[in-house]
């Protein structure tokens, strides 16, 4: 059987206050076990602020290098705003046993919060290999895109990280939910709760989804950490007997 343990973080983030948040976050590290994923909100030392010049790091800044730091045997994955080649980017980074394994730029982004003004969008999806499981990231606004979500290269599991606001918590939840049974993936949702710099209220409800819809685990508007082992062999088996992404269209980004 292949097993992975997943440790979900819905956090308070402390607005553009990077060393207290990371603080916040360090009790929580004791719970994450060797081989095992700690998944983290988007932007989760600074919130999703518009403030570019005061968020945006390096590659070699204190948020990743805390991330490299507390990795060396585990998983520590989030998003967080990367200043590269004159572009900053909303970018979700996997840090794996001390160094960066995997980068993925935000490709759709807010421009109702004016995200697109201050940041570069991505480009590439990427799929992520851990311990035999296919797994792709995407990040908040990114979810209400079908298309870019579509399972064409025999993905596993989802991961969103976001800050989704209250006033948008129904389509949160059908969205999510959608994702996980039109391509039959197992969906790992980490959001914040709190209320952010601008005064938008996050709605929490971050947690677990399986191929077929069902909340694994939901959790409420309060800061916890969510832990949860799943089965790619259930999901493998799901599909065989409802092979329907064999029949899905064909299609080419331009």
């Amino acid at each position: 059987m292949q097993h992975l343990k997943l440790h979900i973080l819905q956090l308070a983030i402390i607005w553009e206050n990077t060393n207290y948040t990371l603080e916040k976050i360090n009790p929580f590290l004791d719970a994450v076990k060797e081989g095992e994923i700690l998944v983290l909100p988007e932007t989760f030392a600074t919130g999703f602020s518009m403030n570019s010049d005061q968020v945006k790091q390096s590659m070699s800044g204190s948020i990743v290098t805390w991330m490299k730091e507390n990795s060396s045997s585990r998983v520590i994955c989030g998003s967080i705003f990367i200043e590269e080649d004159g572009n900053v980017y909303n970018r979700f980074i996997w840090c794996q046993n001390g160094e960066i394994r995997y980068t993925y730029d935000k490709a759709h982004l807010f421009s109702l919060g004016n995200e697109d003004e201050f940041y570069t969008a991505g480009k590439e999806n990427i799929c992520i290999e851990y311990k035999g499981w296919r797994i792709r990231p995407f990040i908040c606004y990114d979810l209400r895109f079908p298309v870019w979500n579509r399972n064409t290269a025999d993905i596993d599991l989802y991961v969103y990280v976001a800050n989704w606001p209250e006033t948008r918590k129904n389509a949160w939840q059908k969205l999510l939910e959608a994702r996980a049974i039109e391509n039959q993936v197992y969906v790992a949702a980490s959001n914040c709760v709190g209320t952010d710099g601008n005064g938008v209220k996050m709605i929490g409800m971050s947690g677990l989804i399986d191929f077929e819809g069902h909340w694994l685990a939901k959790e409420e508007n309060e800061e916890v950490l969510t832990s949860i082992e799943l089965d790619r062999d259930v999901l493998h088996k799901f599909r065989q007997g409802l092979p329907f992404l064999k029949d899905g269209d064909s299609f080419t980004f331009v």
